[in-house]
């Protein structure tokens, strides 16, 4: 027989036959059980379009007499239709009822029927008695199936079942909607019978045939989650949106779902405002939510606060968690709302208490900062723990911050990182994304991997998150885990400082100060560091500072150096207490104070800043505010120096160039100039390029004293300068 869909008459005529064929082939198996299943996967493997071939035979001018026995078995099993039990059963009947009807017509009958006999049928000439003949045979059998899984069963199965399925089972047997819709319940969840999502869906799908509203959400409900059936969203919207229109408040919000995420159709928030406002008026608290959400975020409506504090508020009262919760950030946020944080506080805890995990992640950040109740490290981790354990990607991270720095519960890395890899693999929290970079690059909780640290950071970044973005901008800067580029660093702090972001903004001002990735623009940095300065942005202040010292982007003015690094020290910038150390020293925009300036030396250096250290080595050297000390000097020198500081490499040559507090070595001078030099320090490239020129340490070489005293030269060093004139000088009147 063809498969193709086009059908002819003859090719319904011979599936007749082949159909019958294999009833029979099924009947000497003996195996009853998967009699049904195994002429339904029969069909499915010989037909490839079973819609067309039922709509042949129920087209067929003959299909009483010939094929209405195999057209109730596809709509007993919904092969090419949806199912229709009743429909099946007024199929069965009809042959059967024809055939008694037309006994004496008939070649054949029940009495003188036997399975031999049944198998002579096709050698008939008769072509309509045998079709006949044939068809009559089929509802035979598919009727007493029928009867006995359909009836019989349903009897026994029902016959110790409580009095409200046997009521329902009744109800729904005469085709009532709502009972068939009742059973459809009971089944899907076990009510007084065992649960079965097949039936479910068999007594749904009548239901919802019947135009039941509800019926036909639990049968959207069913294609939806694939209960039953197979999983199939385009089906699942056919329902809700047949149970929207019948004015079903949760399909309303379904179909609006639909439209918003674009699940299987073209996205709309017009359209998903539209569904939603419907499923809202008709009292859906979710319904409410999500119209709450359209409004604060103008999706598919313009953008009011006011109306969506106003559908959270409804959708709150109505006992919704995540109207709980969103109620609880206009309150927060002062969004539609006067700002209260009290409010705030009541309805996060209402949400969280409901178990909404983000309304306990946001009870949790309650305690955490003190919002509308008292700072409680214990209580924030308490709720912290119970969002995470409900899986929301925030509580996570906010967990694994507590166990990172040990607040509200005893630090542990291990279980630092643990959290945070748990919020980062949902992809729904950047900040966890971060965070879990920063394990990576300082090695917490795991072994220090900067690729690793990259490429989180970079998930972070591209996830919009401010920190994940400052982050990779700093590792391009430093090439760590990647190679160093001062463009893309330059790109991503300019993201992140659009967020606000104060650390990106201050790195974003020091590219255009040093000209890092973008073309220096003294102007644009004090800019940056000027609006941060004025927002208590201690860097800032002090950046700010050498702006006015050095006349960067402003008019040089010593006085305001002075405030701004005042301003720095006082905020606890080591760097500011260091160059406020270095105005007192110098007498810049202040008298000069020796004995205030190594105060604020020794401050900046027990706050761990390396060239305080070496400026306070310069105090001892000096006898600025201290005795004479070149020993202690040397001390302060070498500590600076190993430690990294370029000035302090620097500083420590000098103490070997002139023997001061030890032993005069070139050799050694020559050593720590490289290196300080090599650091980018102006100074220590000038003492270099007089170690060449002069052979100091190392042999002359005119050629790398010119190259580094031009560096020193442009890196604005006095003496650099000098020397590099000089150095010209002289070669002029020897080339001469």
């Amino acid at each position: 027989m063809s498969s193709n869909s086009q059908l002819t008459f003859l090719d319904v005529k011979e599936f007749s036959k082949d159909f019958y064929q294999n009833i029979l082939k099924i009947i000497e198996t003996n195996d009853f059980n998967t009699f049904e299943n195994n002429l339904i996967e029969w069909i499915n493997s010989f037909i490839k379009d079973t819609k067309m071939i039922l709509e042949s035979m129920q087209n067929h001018e003959e299909y009483e007499f010939w094929f209405s026995s195999i057209i109730g078995f596809f709509y007993q099993h919904g092969i090419g239709c949806n199912v229709d039990k009743n429909k099946a059963l007024e199929f069965y009947l009809l042959i059967v009822n024809n055939n008694h009807r037309n006994d004496d017509d008939d070649d054949y009958n029940d009495d003188n029927n036997n399975d031999d006999e049944s198998l002579n049928l096709l050698k008939e000439n008769d072509e309509f008695i045998i079709l006949k003949n044939i068809n009559y045979n089929i509802g035979k059998y598919l009727l007493s199936t029928f009867y006995y899984k359909d009836i019989i069963l349903d009897d026994i199965h029902f016959r110790n079942a409580p009095d409200f399925i046997i009521k329902y089972l009744k109800l729904a047997r005469r085709d009532d909607s709502t009972a068939q819709c009742n059973l459809g319940h009971c089944y899907e969840y076990g009510e007084g019978v065992t649960k079965d999502f097949n039936k479910a869906f068999e007594w749904y799908t009548k239901s919802a045939n019947n135009r039941n509203a509800l019926g036909q959400h639990n049968l959207g409900n069913c294609h939806y989650y694939g209960r039953g059936t197979t999983l199939d969203f385009k089906k699942a919207f056919g329902w809700y949106a047949k149970s929207a229109i019948n004015g079903n408040a949760e399909s309303q919000y379904n179909v609006g779902e639909f439209f918003y995420y674009g699940k299987g159709l073209k996205q709309s928030y017009k359209k998903a405002y539209g569904w939603y406002f419907k499923s809202a008026n008709n009292g859906h608290a979710l319904g409410q939510y999500k119209l709450g959400n359209c409004h604060e975020n103008g999706e598919g409506t313009e953008q009011d606060y006011n109306m969506a504090f106003e559908w959270y508020s409804k959708s709150a009262n109505n006992g919704n968690t995540e109207g709980q919760n969103n109620l609880g950030y206009c309150y927060r946020d002062g969004k539609g709302v006067e700002q209260d944080y009290k409010k705030a506080f009541e309805w996060f805890e209402q949400s969280a208490n409901n178990g909404c995990a983000k309304g306990q992640n946001n009870l949790g950040e309650c305690y955490y900062y003190g919002i509308g109740i008292e700072q409680d490290y214990e209580k924030a981790f308490e709720w912290y723990s119970k969002s995470a354990n409900n899986g929301d990607a925030k509580g996570q991270n906010n967990m694994g911050h507590c166990y990172e720095y040990g607040e509200g519960v005893a630090q542990n890395f291990n279980k630092a990182f643990e959290l945070y890899s748990k919020s980062a693999a949902s992809n729904e929290c950047a900040e966890g994304q971060s965070n879990l970079g920063n394990c990576y690059y300082y090695g917490k909780g795991i072994n220090q991997d900067y690729k690793k640290a990259v490429e989180w950071y970079s998930k972070s970044a591209n996830n919009g998150c401010a920190e994940g973005q400052y982050s990779l901008g700093t590792c391009y800067t430093h090439g760590k885990g990647v190679k160093k580029k001062y463009e893309t660093a330059f790109l991503w702090f300019s993201k992140s400082a659009m967020s606000g972001y104060s650390k990106s903004q201050y790195h974003l001002a020091d590219c255009y100060y040093y000209g890092r990735g973008v073309l220096r623009d003294y102007i644009k940095a004090f800019k940056y560091y000027y609006e941060l300065a004025n927002n208590g942005h201690a860097l800032s202040q002090n950046k700010l500072g050498a702006c006015y010292e050095h006349g960067k982007g402003v008019k040089q003015d010593y006085n305001m150096a002075f405030e701004w690094y005042s301003k720095s020290a006082n905020n606890g910038c080591v760097e500011g207490q260091n160059n406020l150390a270095l105005c007192y020293e110098n007498g810049i925009g202040i008298d000069k104070d020796y004995g205030k300036a190594f105060e604020l030396y020794s401050k900046a250096t027990n706050n761990g800043y390396i060239f305080a250290r070496s400026n306070l080595g310069r105090c001892y050297e000096k006898g600025f505010g201290t005795d004479k000390n070149y020993m202690r000097a040397f001390e302060l020198y070498n500590k600076s120096a190993n430690e990294g500081c370029s000035k302090g490499q620097n500083d420590l040559g000098n103490c070997y160039f002139y023997g001061k507090g030890i032993t005069k070595d070139y050799k050694k001078a020559f050593e720590l100039y490289k290196k300080s030099a090599n650091n980018g320090f102006a100074l220590g490239q000038n003492n270099l390029g007089v170690c060449y020129e002069k052979g100091f340490g190392t042999r002359k070489d005119y050629h790398e004293a010119f190259k580094w005293y031009s560096k020193s030269a442009n890196n604005e060093c006095d003496e650099g300068k000098k020397n590099l004139k000089c150095l010209l000088l002289w070669y002029h009147k020897v080339s001469i």
